[in-house]
């Protein structure tokens, strides 16, 4: 019959998109440097900052001066993302492999999507018109070699179609609000422009445990 037929592409549907479940848990942290100037902020790898400087010192301006952030890992981020990977057969990515580059490309058909790693306030970058800043500390790659997904690169360069984005980081809903009609600030607003439907985030410091 065509409810027996619509039940079993429910259940098709159901079992398709569990394919698709992405989780990052705890990544290889960065090593970063923090540079702050005129309210605004951002964060160098150490080949990053080395670079700068160097560009800087070639023509005669002055260097800039950082202080390094420390991220401890998230141990207890291992156990959650393994605990919820099994429970909705979810891709899981952990340490050196949370790179953007492993990530990025899976976004898009991605149904449900958990990150468990530090987050950085949009507080502390560079207040940009149209979207909140803030950003998801990854891994480092050979691009990305700070490891920060940032809400411009979520906002201009990603597509999801997700029915939830869980981000199980501190301060992903708090900082800058873009436009009087965002429902939610910092990073977190990055994925729902991105397309995603929901989104879960976090205005406080989330506990390790």
């Amino acid at each position: 019959s065509l409810s027996s037929l619509k039940k079993v592409d429910a259940v098709h549907r159901f079992y398709e998109a569990r394919k698709r479940n992405l989780l990052v848990g705890n990544p290889t942290m960065p090593r970063l440097f923090r540079y702050q100037n005129n309210g605004v902020t951002r964060y160098y790898s150490a080949s990053g900052l080395a670079d700068a400087n160097k560009t800087l010192r070639e023509n005669n301006h002055e260097l800039i001066t950082a202080t390094e952030v420390k991220l401890l890992p998230l141990d207890s981020a291992v156990s959650e993302s393994e605990s919820i990977a099994e429970m909705i057969q979810a891709k899981l990515f952990l340490s050196d492999n949370a790179t953007i580059e492993n990530i990025a490309p899976l976004l898009r058909n991605a149904d449900i999507v958990h990150f468990a790693t530090h987050g950085l306030p949009d507080s502390e970058f560079n207040m940009a018109v149209d979207i909140a800043s803030g950003a998801l500390v990854l891994a480092p790659s050979r691009r990305f070699s700070n490891g920060l997904l940032e809400s411009d690169y979520i906002y201009k360069k990603l597509e999801l179609n997700a029915s939830l984005v869980n981000l199980s980081a501190c301060s992903t809903a708090i900082g800058f609000r873009p436009t009087k009609d965002a429902i939610m600030n910092g990073v977190g607003h990055a994925f729902l422009v991105a397309g995603a439907k929901s989104v879960l985030s976090s205005q406080c410091l989330c506990r390790k445990q």
